[in-house]
């Protein structure tokens, strides 16, 4: 285990940049390929041996106990003497689960008399072995009290995930499966979301390094992953970590981001009268997103209605309606069947509502300040 703490945080020590650096590191380094001999065939041998080791009776709680195995395995491989080759080993071990999966889901093509629940046990065997494995050398590197040896790994990882994903959906493009990097990234946000100290003091930064993840990913830049990613952004997880646990609002800003990009990637096949199938489902499924903010989350819906609003086409009366609708929790609204109701006189008018969203930051400093006098003296 020491072994680990020191290698990671001499990796560490070299980087540059922090978390958006080690992350764009990862996308970057997923498309070099010019491998030391003998990598692959390492790569593969252990990772082999983990899913073993994982899935076997005296794996010990959490894996721990062959995790501390697997370590000495990784060292006597050489794997853990440089960032660079622990990065390659990452990035091999990710395409080889994927290649996997791949495998799998083309015997039920072959088959189709084949149980689609076996093809994904199939699948899911190695992906969660090694996600599991992830985890682990997140919440071990560096000493307990190093935040930023553990974040730093797990921004690259992702990166790394992120860089063979592109890469796959590039080259594949609509024999692309959206499947194993969907089961990498939830499986992964539930085991650093687990209620342990040491992943509770970085939750906040794993929270970030997620949304940037899923940003990178957004449906305009990777449309054959667009189904998966909107069920990574709607998890029940990921939203209350969000927008419920995270204090002081932090993760706000960062949620209403990823619907950003879901509005505009939707929104050119929103002015069309007919949707096609797939734009049927997926409009669907952002209907249901919102209903549950508004149920859930309301006030979340009110302060960024004109970032929402601003992106979602005119014609779209259904999906800007659920957005104007909401109101605070706190509130209590006038029964609008009361006779002689004046709106305009109620003392709840008079209070402006929270715009979150910087819409002043659209306009140039100077034309604004040209506008604000404009308008308070009616000439130029």
């Amino acid at each position: 285990m020491e072994v680990v703490r020191s290698n990671y945080e001499a990796m560490i020590d070299r980087a540059h940049g922090g978390p958006n650096f080690m992350m764009h590191s990862g996308i970057s380094q997923a498309s070099e390929y010019d491998d030391p001999p003998g990598l692959r065939e390492k790569a593969e041998y252990l990772l082999r041996e983990w899913v073993n080791l994982y899935h076997s009776a005296a794996a010990g709680r959490d894996s721990t106990k062959a995790f501390s195995a697997f370590v000495g395995q990784m060292h006597q491989q050489g794997i853990l003497k440089t960032d660079d080759l622990i990065t390659r080993f990452f990035r091999l071990c990710t395409e080889m689960c994927v290649e996997i999966s791949y495998r799998a889901q083309a015997e039920q093509q072959h088959n189709p008399a084949a149980n689609p629940t076996m093809i994904r046990a199939k699948c899911y065997h190695n992906l969660d072995a090694f996600v599991r494995l992830i985890a682990l050398l997140v919440k071990h590197s560096g000493e307990a009290t190093n935040t930023v040896t553990k974040i730093n790994l797990l921004n690259k990882v992702l990166g790394i995930v992120v860089g063979v994903l592109l890469q796959d959906h590039d080259v594949r493009q609509s024999e692309f499966q959206q499947l194993p990097y969907h089961r990498i990234f939830i499986m992964l946000l539930l085991e650093l979301n687990a209620p342990e100290h040491v992943l509770e003091t970085i939750n906040f930064q794993t929270l970030t390094a997620f949304c940037n993840t899923f940003h990178i990913l957004r449906p305009t830049k990777a449309p054959g992953f667009v189904y998966a990613w909107l069920e990574l952004i709607s998890h029940r997880i990921f939203i209350a970590r969000m927008l419920a646990h995270t204090p002081q609002q932090k993760g706000w800003p960062m949620y209403a981001q990823l619907l950003i990009d879901l509005f505009k990637y939707l929104a050119p096949f929103l002015r069309n009268v007919e949707l096609a199938k797939p734009m049927q489902i997926l409009y669907k499924g952002t209907l249901r997103v919102l209903l549950v903010l508004l149920h859930d989350f309301p006030e979340f819906l009110c302060d960024y209605h004109y970032g929402f609003c601003d992106v979602i086409p005119p014609n779209c009366i259904q999906l800007r309606n659920l957005i104007l609708s909401a109101f605070p929790r706190n509130m209590r609204l006038p029964d609008p069947f009361t006779p002689n109701l004046k709106v305009d006189m109620l003392s709840e008018i008079n209070i402006a509502p929270r715009i979150l969203t910087n819409f002043t930051g659209v306009m140039p400093p100077q034309f604004k300040k040209d506008l604000d006098s404009y308008l308070k003296t009616r000439s130029p």
